[in-house]
């Protein structure tokens, strides 16, 4: 299979991961870093996996299952749903309810073949359980059988942030308050129960269609307390427009750097716009280092300037000048004064 062509940069970055760090052309792609490894996660339901050492390219389906499949004796595969970086979906049906449905998570088998792997995701299947919150999705059960990994998660009928983010509509300034005071009380959620996520991102929220937010992948969290260095962080992997400027110039990341992934989703979704812009990824780093977004309200005269502005300063440069808590972001944002309020459902 002929493989998409792949441009190098060497971003601002640790030495030991500018070494290793490749980044696909294209906004469709992901980038994880695994000490001499780039993983490009691609949209297309496969993984190419290139490696420092040499050129050659394997390719690697997702698992499937057939609907009708009976997984570990509880689970009736009913369809596919779709693929993630590092699993695979089906809704599946409780056979001791017959009514119950649950989405089924299967781990690549990679992750349950290698042993440091695997390990973490038994950590973080252990971190999302102790994460309750009505704005998190909920990880009911993990379990693995001699070749896989699975989890179970609850089932919420909805989009992605993403999805809604693709249609470009112009959302309703009060409804998309009640989206980002959803988002940081789930965000504050994960940070009380101490730990980071580290992969906010419109792929990663689930809006059901009550307008009820989900964080999902709480289970890529890492604890907190200290912040984490990139070059101790084994698979971090984050879309390249959500980047924090400390990570890209100190590889550190902490709580403030959740923070500035919501400010680029709210940011977003209110403008329709991204809040830095370049012809190239270093064009679009420089820019995220050395300058500030426009204010929202310039795309959309109907914001509110102290909305505007709560979305500013979670994109603050600076991790001491952005909110230091999710809490107090959605404080904030409760604070702000519309006209009309869109009904909460939490």
């Amino acid at each position: 299979m002929k493989q998409r062509p792949i441009e190098t940069h060497y971003l601002s970055l640790p030495a030991d991961v500018c070494a290793a760090l490749e980044i696909a052309v294209g906004d469709d792609a992901y980038f994880e870093i695994r000490q001499d490894t780039v993983i490009l996660r691609k949209s297309t339901g496969q993984e190419t996996e290139e490696t420092a050492d040499d050129n050659q390219t394997t390719i690697r389906p997702f698992i499937t299952h057939d609907p009708g499949k009976i997984i570990d004796g509880r689970f009736e595969v009913i369809r596919h749903l779709g693929d993630g970086f590092r699993s695979t979906s089906h809704l599946c049906r409780e056979l001791h309810t017959r009514d119950n449905l649950v989405v089924l998570k299967t781990c690549l088998p990679d992750i349950a073949k290698d042993e440091s792997s695997r390990a973490r995701w038994i950590r973080e299947m252990r971190a999302s359980r102790n994460i309750q919150h009505p704005n998190c999705l909920k990880v009911f059960d993990y379990f693995s059988d001699a070749k896989n990994l699975y989890s179970i998660t609850e089932y919420v009928v909805g989009e992605t942030l993403a999805e809604l983010q693709d249609r470009r509509e112009n959302i309703a300034i009060d409804r998309l308050r009640n989206i980002f005071i959803q988002l940081c009380a789930g965000l504050d959620a994960i940070h009380t129960a101490g730990y980071l996520h580290r992969d906010i991102k419109h792929e990663s929220v689930f809006i059901s269609y009550r307008d009820e937010i989900k964080i999902l992948g709480a289970g890529s969290v890492s604890r907190t307390g200290i912040a984490a260095n990139l070059k101790k962080v084994d698979g971090l992997v984050r879309t390249v427009d959500f980047v924090a400027p400390e990570y890209l110039e100190h590889g550190v990341v902490d709580s403030r750097g959740d923070i500035y992934a919501i400010g680029v989703i709210a940011y977003e979704l209110l403008t329709n716009n991204a809040p830095f812009r370049g012809e190239s990824i270093i064009q679009l780093m420089t820019k995220r280092l050395n300058t500030d977004p426009a204010p929202p309200e310039q795309y959309r005269p109907d914001c509110p300037k102290e909305l505007s502005d709560i979305i500013l300063r979670a994109l603050a440069r600076y991790p001491e000048n952005r909110y230091q808590t999710a809490k107090e972001m959605l404080h904030d944002l409760n604070e702000v004064n519309l006209v009309h309020f869109w009904p909460k459902v939490f």
